[in-house]
């Protein structure tokens, strides 16, 4: 079992989720070039944050009832 599956019950816990997708390309990012923990706790944060975000404004979009363009 990869440290990667193990983590699985804590993403869906914290609904993380959608991270699980992104964590094997960001824990090869943050090997690559070496970085600390913080750093890589940051990152993948940050992804979270941002798609949480998108998410919240796609709903706004979608309930407002504005076309794509």
């Amino acid at each position: 079992m990869t440290r990667v599956t193990e983590l699985t019950p804590l993403h869906k816990r914290l609904q993380f989720g959608p991270m699980a997708a992104t964590l094997p390309e960001r824990i090869a990012l943050a090997r690559l070039n070496q970085l600390d923990y913080a750093c890589f706790l940051e990152i993948i944060l940050s992804d979270e944050i941002n798609r949480r975000a998108d998410r919240r404004m796609e709903l706004r979009v979608r309930n407002a009832g504005f076309e794509e363009i």
